[in-house]
């Protein structure tokens, strides 16, 4: 279940549309984090989406899964992604094995995959 539902938690960024609530974000500012030690993001909406392994709560339900589905779509709906992004592996921005190559295979053939990067 966990490599299918990572699967299907990535390929929702292809979906457009947030059919629930987007969560609260809880900004640095709120919860008393230090200064950032880099810059923030220059460039706004984000032009890319860099697909990476998942890190934090799996999803093992159907419900889980769906809601995990859901935030990601809060980044576009939001403004903080744009509606023509690029989807890119972590491996194209950085010397890394990350995502691993299977999972890095199956992203080259969404609709929405950059390889020129």
């Amino acid at each position: 279940m966990n490599k299918f539902a990572t699967i299907l938690v990535l390929a929702s960024i292809c979906l457009a549309g947030v059919s629930a609530q987007c969560p609260r974000i809880v900004t640095r500012a709120q919860w008393g984090a230090r200064a950032a030690s880099t810059a923030q993001l220059p460039i706004r909406p984000a032009p890319w989406v860099v697909m990476h392994h998942t890190a934090g709560a799996a999803c093992t339900t159907d419900a889980a899964c769906a809601q995990q589905m859901r935030n990601i779509h809060c980044g576009v709906s939001l403004g903080h992604i744009a509606s023509n992004y690029w989807l890119i592996g972590h491996r194209q921005a950085v010397a890394t094995a990350c995502p691993g190559n299977a999972f890095f295979n199956e992203i080259r053939n969404w609709p929405r995959f950059n390889p020129n990067v």
